[in-house]
């Protein structure tokens, strides 16, 4: 399993490869790890990617791929890529689906009935109070909460479902600069 994952994680943090090439490169190679066993010319036949997409993969080192899963490990991280049965089916049908989810704390039935708030860093008081209020209420209602992990309106509205005993999840996309996820569960 832990080869599969370095596969995988390998792939999610490439520069440049973000969840539509590597989306493409998934089409035509059958595990993770296999994109980094590939030749150059297997690569270039994709058509979806730069020659310098090519030379960044061509040029992965697997040991970052492996301090990242230390890392993940060490502070208690759970890695969940595409293909893992816990990775959430409506998350896969968007266009887009982040390579990885970087889970802090567990998933649970209740997580498939959510709501997003997000907004503005750079907001009013009045937004954040009013981003608390609507969290509050949408746990109340048995909703979990999804938002951003930025300062402002995200932050309220995680503040507000912790406040009113509601779970709720953080979603990061500046990982790498990717668009995997960190996923926090209170």
């Amino acid at each position: 399993m832990k080869d599969d994952l370095l596969g995988w994680v390998a792939l999610n943090l490439t520069p440049n490869i973000g969840s539509i090439k590597a989306k493409a490169l998934l089409d035509c190679f059958p595990e993770p790890a296999d994109i980094f066993k590939a030749g150059k010319s297997d690569l270039i036949k994709i058509g979806k990617l730069s020659s310098q997409d090519t030379e960044n993969i061509l040029g992965f080192k697997m040991e970052t791929a492996e301090e990242e899963l230390n890392l993940a490990e060490k502070h208690g991280f759970t890695i969940i890529p595409q293909n893992d049965s816990r990775y959430p089916e409506l998350l896969k049908q968007i266009p887009d689906p982040p390579v990885l989810l970087y889970v802090w704390g567990t998933f649970k039935e209740i997580d498939l009935l959510a709501a997003a708030i997000v907004g503005t860093r750079l907001c009013s008081p009045y937004g954040m109070i009013q981003a608390a209020r609507f969290a509050a209420g949408i746990v109340s209602a048995g909703f979990t909460v999804i938002s951003g992990l930025a300062k402002g309106i995200d932050t309220a509205a995680h503040q507000g479902a912790l406040r009113a005993k509601g779970r709720t999840i953080g979603t990061d996309h500046r990982r790498s600069g990717k668009r995997a996820s960190g996923y926090l569960s209170g």
